[in-house]
């Protein structure tokens, strides 16, 4: 997750011309480079991560699936954006979204929980069905049986908890 969020933010520093500071493209050339060391999760976020948000500082991360991770990986990812958020208290902004479980708001002081009742969850989820059943009927007919149709619909609608 770290390292695609650097990604990210090198490719929007290169967009507004912006340049990368010497020690981190040495660092990302040590870990990335021909003769690459694989980097700890430590040097990931200290040694890169941590300066490059630094650079933009009102960038809004988001987060989302950590319910899927195992308990203790999500909370040390939990753990890491608390002490960013420490360490740049008018920096950035973490959207962490998922299932109950997570306990976000207990690990990060500050923060808020936005419950959206399953209902309106599901509700949207059928939304997306339909709408992506759609776009793909643009790009070629998947059956001409309409009970075809709504079968798969109504399969993908079983298992949107799992979504």
């Amino acid at each position: 997750m770290f390292e695609s969020y650097i990604k990210q933010i090198l490719d929007h520093l290169r967009i507004i011309r912006k340049p990368c500071p010497p020690d981190i493209v040495a660092s990302i050339k040590q870990f990335y480079g021909p003769k690459q060391s694989r980097p700890s999760l430590d040097e990931i976020i200290y040694d890169m991560f941590i300066p490059l948000a630094k650079l933009v500082p009102s960038a809004t991360y988001i987060t989302d699936g950590l319910d899927e991770c195992e308990s203790k990986e999500g909370q040390k990812v939990i753990t890491i954006l608390r002490k960013i958020l420490q360490q740049m208290p008018h920096g950035p902004r973490i959207l962490i979204s998922g299932r109950d479980g997570l306990h976000v708001t207990d690990s990060i002081p500050g923060s808020i929980r936005i419950q959206i009742p399953e209902r309106n969850a599901r509700e949207d989820i059928q939304k997306v069905i339909e709408w992506s059943m759609a776009e793909k009927m643009w790009e070629r007919r998947l059956t001409e049986e309409e009970c075809v149709l709504q079968d798969i619909k109504n399969k993908l609608n079983e298992h949107a908890d799992r979504m």
